[in-house]
């Protein structure tokens, strides 16, 4: 059946939002539990329920009747639930669009492409899909006891999820998660259920919403598309969440940018670290270091050769060993990615933590070297090097593989002997969150001595580049543009040891946006010495 409404009898309907719903960031949008820019369409089976939140179409609505003397097939919508189509409807897809531009918009916490959601348990953030999303069994969404906070899906095409798929909310806050907030953003594509999924939150899309057989939704959640959407026997109920909410909390808007409420704030942290020279025996090998606040921080620790060469990179090293130390004895290590120190298989481990921290494959067959690991606060380093004394470009990361709150890398570091050419430290550095993130950076050379470090590299200069924009650079800390007082404060402030008055060690105080970002460390006049470089994540 085919039913086009007037304006006219559904004005002082339409004027305010239907009782109890929340406008949020999907402002008028929000009224609807389900919204199809073409068409919403029903088979008529008996089973389909919207039981809170309006159901509406700006060209046509088939197949829905409501319990007010309706005269569609058995799919009902309860009392007081509209079922609208035409003009009026186009300021909710108006609002709907504004909100996917503006989810679409927020820094990204973790980059999750190619991952299966199925099995995850996730805290609050925003998890990237650069193309399709998939979910295949249960996902669980981990509020840590907080409230007023949210999980942002940013996909770039669909989203489609297998047969019984389900999402459940845990350890919500004090108010049982009545504030939280769940957005699922199909950028340019649309979303596919399986069958008999149990669903959560606000779904919306670009093209076709497909929800088949025996969905739930009762726990609150909207089918919302700017083209079409069909239910077959589903549940819808808008307002269906802890406490009646509706699951549009711990966002708003700030202009037309969508940011974290105040108290939904989750700050922003260094997700990873990773350092690109010449590694060698003894004090040629390539060292990184990192501090890591709190406890139970995962980690992915890579230690790269042969698949550098796929990216152009000559004189690799070959085979090399990655081991991990704490702060007195050494806690693992690992030649050959696909297989851990047992010989236990872990490759599909490995490339799965890659691709969900947004990290390039590993050459399958190839002797680059990775862990997974689990930290404790305190400080740890790592080792590139090979028995046989054998040198190479390599490249050692570590990337922060959870995003909870309660611990995360507050310092990252990487020791080289730099020299001209492909022997400058090369760092990469990625800040992930929602809030610009303040950074000291130090180029450290002539400081070391005072640890009895000889051969140090005597005039270091340190650069920040994001993409091919030079951010910042300096060559002697104390004659920079952040002033000598700063950074001596900074310095105390975050724990590091001091520079000597007067040295040619290098330092940068920046404030960065969430992003990626390359720092590069050489030697003035093209001198070579041991050098450190340090990140340094402030308060």
């Amino acid at each position: 059946m085919l039913r086009f409404f007037a304006i006219a009898g559904l004005t002082a309907l339409l004027a305010a939002p239907t009782a109890g719903l929340a406008q949020s960031i999907l402002r008028t949008a929000g009224n609807f539990a389900l919204l199809g820019g073409t068409a919403v369409t029903s088979d008529g089976t008996v089973g389909t329920v919207i039981t809170h939140g309006n159901v509406g179409s700006a060209v046509a609505i088939i197949g829905y009747s409501d319990l007010n003397g309706g005269t569609g097939p058995a799919v009902i919508a309860a009392p007081g639930i509209a079922i609208v189509s035409g003009a009026v409807v186009g300021q909710a897809i108006l609002d709907l669009g504004t909100a996917k531009v503006g989810l679409a918009g927020m820094a990204s916490t973790a980059t999750m492409s190619g991952v299966d959601l199925g099995g995850k348990t996730l805290a609050p953030g925003v998890y990237t899909f650069g193309a399709a999303a998939s979910q295949n069994g249960a996902l669980v969404l981990d509020a840590q006891g907080k409230n007023a906070v949210a999980w942002v899906f940013q996909i770039g095409t669909t989203l489609s999820t297998g047969a019984g798929a389900t999402v459940t909310l845990i350890n919500p806050g004090s108010n049982g998660g009545a504030d939280n907030g769940i957005f699922w953003v199909a950028q340019t594509g649309g979303i596919n259920f399986g069958a008999n999924n149990r669903i959560l939150g606000n779904y919306l899309a670009a093209t076709t919403i497909s929800v088949t057989t025996g969905a739930n939704g009762t726990g609150g959640s909207r089918a919302l598309s700017e083209a079409g959407v069909t239910l077959i026997n589903d549940q819808l109920n808008a307002k269906g969440g802890p406490g009646g909410s509706d699951w549009t909390g711990g966002l708003k808007f700030s202009g037309t940018a969508v940011v974290p409420t105040t108290s939904a704030v989750v700050g922003s942290r260094i997700l990873n670290f990773s350092a690109r020279a010449l590694s060698g025996p003894g004090d040629q090998a390539l060292i990184m270091g990192f501090v890591v606040a709190g406890d139970n921080k995962h980690v992915l620790v890579r230690g790269v050769g042969p698949s550098l060469a796929t990216f152009g990179v000559v004189n690799v090293l070959a085979d090399p060993l990655l081991t991990l130390f704490g702060a007195t004895s050494a806690l693992a290590a690992n030649d050959n990615w696909q297989f851990d120190s047992s010989g236990g298989a872990q490759g599909a481990a490995i490339q799965a933590a890659s691709a969900q921290v947004g990290a390039f494959a590993l050459a399958v067959g190839s002797k680059d070297s990775a862990l997974l690991f689990t930290l404790n606060h305190g400080a740890h380093t790592t080792g590139l090097v090979r028995p046989n004394g054998t040198t190479g470009v390599a490249l050692t990361e570590i990337y922060d593989t959870d995003s909870g709150p309660d611990s995360r890398l507050i310092n990252v570091s990487a020791r080289m002997n730099v020299t001209a050419g492909e022997g400058a430290l090369i760092a990469g550095l990625v800040i992930a969150g929602n809030a610009p993130k303040t950074v000291l950076i130090r180029g450290v050379g002539p400081a070391l001595a005072l640890f009895g470090v000889t051969g140090v590299l005597a005039d270091p200069q340190v650069s920040v580049v994001s993409g091919a924009t030079q951010l910042a650079s300096n060559d002697n800390w104390a004659a920079g543009a952040t002033t000598a007082e700063q950074l001596i404060a900074a310095s105390a402030q975050v724990g590091a040891f001091a520079l000597p008055a007067g040295s040619k060690d290098a330092a940068l105080l920046i404030t960065l946006q969430p992003g990626a970002y390359t720092v590069v460390l050489t030697g003035v006049g093209n001198t070579a010495g041991l050098a450190l470089i340090e990140v340094y994540d402030t308060p």
